[in-house]
Formats: C-alpha cells, sequence, structure tokens
C-alpha cells in the first residue's frame, strides 16, 4: 500500500494536506520491519517487551501534554475531548500494557529501565510542543499519535491473512484497528482541522512540519523497539 491511501480519513483539506506531506514515511512506516514481524508472529518477544515498556512511559509524558494543551486551549469545545484523550484513551492503552507486563514478570528484562533515546527524543519534542509552541502547532505534533497508530491498525488488518500467532501481537493490532480507538482518532482530527483552518498560512505550514516531525519520530520509535536500542553508552 502507497503513504497516500488514507485508511483513516482526513478530516478536511488541512489534515488531508499535512497526511499528503508525510505520504513517504507513512509509507515506510507500513513497511518497517518491526511491524511485519508482529504480523506474522516472527517478531523477537523481547523486542516487543522493549517497545511495550518505552511505549508506556511515552504515554505517561503524552497524557501530561494533553492535559498542559487543554488547560491551554481559548477555543470552546477544545479542552473536554483534549482532556478525554489525557483520561480514557490513553488509560486504556496503558492498562494493556500493564497487564501484560504483570503477566511477564520477571522474565520481564525490561522492566527497570528508564527512557531509551528515542522515547526521550519524542517525549521531550512533546513537551516542548505542548508547554512553548503555539497551540495550533502543538495539537499538529500531536496528531501523529493518534492517526498513524489507526493507520497502521487498519493496515495491518488489510493485509492479514490470518491472526498474528502471538496473542500479544494480535490484540496490540486488534485494539488500534478498533472503533473504540477509531473515535479518538477523529475527534482528535476534527481538533486538527478546525486549528488550522483559523490560522495563516504561516503557522499552517508550521503546523505540516511538526506533524511530519511527528510521523518520523513514530518511525523511529518502531526502530527502536526493533533493535531493542536503549543508549549506546
Amino acid at each position: 500500500m502507497n503513504g497516500d491511501a488514507v485508511l483513516a480519513p482526513a478530516a478536511g483539506p488541512h489534515t488531508e494536506r499535512f497526511w499528503r506531506a508525510a505520504k513517504d514515511v507513512v509509507e515506510k512506516i507500513e513497511n518497517h520491519a518491526f511491524l511485519e514481524q508482529l504480523l506474522d508472529g516472527s517478531l523477537e518477544l523481547e523486542a516487543f517487551q522493549f517497545y511495550i515498556r518505552q511505549d508506556k512511559l511515552y504515554l505517561g509524558e503524552f497524557g501530561k501534554g494533553l492535559a498542559t494543551l487543554a488547560g491551554r486551549s481559548t477555543h470552546m469545545g477544545e479542552a473536554e475531548p483534549l482532556i478525554g484523550f489525557s483520561k480514557n484513551t490513553i488509560s486504556v492503552e496503558a492498562a494493556m500494557h500493564s497487564s501484560w507486563m504483570e503477566e511477564w514478570g520477571d522474565s520481564y528484562k525490561y522492566g527497570n529501565h528508564g527512557k531509551a533515546r528515542n522515547c526521550e527524543l519524542y517525549t521531550s519534542y512533546l513537551v516542548k510542543a505542548a508547554t512553548t509552541d503555539n497551540f495550533e502547532v502543538a495539537v499538529a505534533a500531536f496528531c501523529p499519535c493518534f492517526w498513524v497508530y489507526f493507520h497502521v491498525g487498519k493496515y495491518l488488518r488489510s493485509v492479514q491473512k490470518a491472526p498474528s500467532p502471538v496473542k500479544y501481537y494480535e490484540q496490540w493490532i486488534k485494539m488500534y484497528a478498533g472503533e473504540e480507538f477509531e473515535k479518538s482518532v477523529t475527534d482528535m482530527l476534527k481538533l486538527v482541522e478546525a486549528a488550522a483552518d483559523r490560522v495563516g498560512e504561516e503557522v499552517r505550514q508550521k503546523m505540516e512540519d511538526a506533524f511530519v516531525k511527528a510521523c518520523k519520530m513514530e518511525w523511529m520509535f518502531w526502530q527502536m523497539g526493533l533493535e531493542k536500542d536503549y543508549w549506546p553508552l
């Protein structure tokens, strides 16, 4: 599939523009070895465990960033969905991660590590965006975590010939391809579309740049998991 094919439709011309700007990155994500191996069950469990631990740490910072954005919002109808994302959507994902980590128990090699360098990079970028960037630019930076994950979930479902033989991998695909997550994605896209609609072209270009940069960091996050890349020293 080409990155042009939007399995989670844009909310309007601005979000469609952002997606098209990131289409080369999205195509690389679709073909990432981590996701291909997750689909067929060949992904090393330790790589998935490493990724899940880092994603749990990431989600903690992501949720705080959403709450910060909600506090900064000055337009009607924006704060409520952002708060909902931080409390509900993130908590569902984190609960799934926690249940797996509890199941892995003492055999879980990566349980006590802090953030790996790509996790640190991505979360630091989002925290900075949430606290110092223009609000509209910041929500664009937060958008790929919703949109790209849903696209990936739907994409994997579209090419899947049989359930992944590893239960964790199949549950992961099911969550991100599911209707509950889709609603959050749709709401986030509407918010970003409205934000882009009320600003001028200079800010809109910054939104596009932030969106594409965050998409690249999504690719880097899966690469980090595949390589179990913590810190070189």
